[in-house]
């Protein structure tokens, strides 16, 4: 039972770790003057510097991991552990809170040092903070979702505009990259100062894009829209995505979970392939058709919803909405665009049972979520 765990020192529990493991945490914590410093005295130091630290670390944290603090606070700071999430692991490596196994019960212990800084702070203040911070990093990766590589100026100044608050960039910036190292939907690359969604795999190249659209601004999104599409799993609710889903569940035997992970992939294909035929070729590798109405059925379909897609080297954009802007040289796909050579419309309709994990049928080797072709 948790309620029987003795609960240890900070510097106590610091001790079972190796040395290797404290160095790791020395240069987590940025403490100085502490590398030479056998194991004992390193542990009493992280133990000493680690909670004078922990009111400003727990400024940038979001809501999540304030709302993991406040069980501990209910719970004396040892709480049953049922699953490791991401919170959980984080706080782990950070070494503000332990795992382990008590009479065969996995428990989680919040070092009562910390407790005791967290227990002396501000909650109303912490949660609103904590809020902030979630919003804007929910923000972030919706942005990112529908734009793909941003630079942190113009990220900010987005993310000012929806909330109508004033941001420090030093403050961001911390918030960001422990959203970042936790969830690892984005990456932040420092030195050029922008911020890259996980699925591109060339930033330079759609910020060359971009920049040749001088004239087209950031599609407007909403807040509402933002903070949905930085849902897990999320696929934009396009007619033409809905019909082509309808289509593929009426005519092809497979499941509904598999169909959303063919239409995440398609959208994908869309922002990374700039060729016309990307999408039905890789379509073409999923599918097998038993009539060639079938075929051009499907490929209308496939326009349609490919036309609808907001590409990141539009700026969030569709083609659809820039080939009607003045002066656009980007038009929308045709059908003639999706013409295969040597197609083969004569095989019997093909069983898809594609799993989430389960290698990509483009043939690339990865994982069929996370392939690019």
């Amino acid at each position: 039972m948790i309620e029987s765990v003795k609960m240890p020192t900070y510097v106590k529990e610091l001790e079972q770790y190796p040395k290797v493991k404290l160095d790791k945490l020395r240069r987590i914590h940025a403490i100085p003057n502490a590398s030479q410093l056998n194991k004992a005295k390193l542990a009493e130091r992280l133990a000493t510097e680690i909670p004078d630290r922990f009111e400003v670390t727990i400024m940038y944290f979001n809501k999540s991991i304030i709302d993991l603090f406040n069980e501990f606070q209910r719970n004396n700071g040892v709480i049953s552990v049922h699953i490791k999430t991401k919170e959980m692991l984080f706080l782990q490596v950070l070494g503000l809170i332990f795992i382990k196994e008590v009479n065969e019960e996995e428990i989680a212990i919040m070092p009562k040092e910390l407790l005791q800084v967290y227990d002396n702070m501000q909650s109303n203040e912490l949660q609103k903070i904590a809020v902030r911070n979630t919003k804007w990093h929910k923000l972030t990766e919706g942005m990112l979702y529908y734009y793909g590589v941003m630079q942190q100026e113009t990220l900010i100044a987005q993310i000012e505009k929806i909330t109508n608050e004033k941001i420090d960039p030093f403050e961001f910036l911390h918030v960001m990259k422990i959203a970042e190292t936790m969830y690892q939907s984005f990456e932040i690359q420092i030195d050029k100062k922008i911020y890259v969604d996980f699925r591109v795999d060339d930033p330079d190249f759609i910020l060359v894009e971009q920049s040749k659209r001088k004239e087209i601004p950031y599609y407007p999104f909403t807040e509402q829209e933002l903070l949905q599409s930085s849902e897990d799993d999320f696929i934009p609710s396009t007619q033409g995505l809905k019909k082509l889903r309808k289509y593929i569940l009426r005519n092809f035997d497979i499941k509904e979970i598999d169909v959303l992970s063919i239409l995440e992939k398609l959208i994908i294909i869309c922002n990374i392939d700039q060729k016309p035929t990307a999408p039905l070729q890789y379509l073409n590798e999923v599918f097998q058709f038993n009539s060639e109405q079938q075929f051009h059925e499907f490929i209308q379909l496939v326009m349609n919803a490919t036309n609808e897609v907001r590409l990141w080297i539009l700026k969030g954009h569709t083609s659809t909405e820039i080939s009607q802007m003045n002066n656009s040289n980007f038009k929308e796909l045709s059908k003639g665009d999706f013409v295969l050579q040597n197609e083969d419309t004569s095989h019997p309709i093909k069983k898809a049972k594609i799993g989430r994990n389960d290698p990509c049928p483009c043939g690339s080797g990865k994982k069929y979520k996370k392939c690019c072709i």
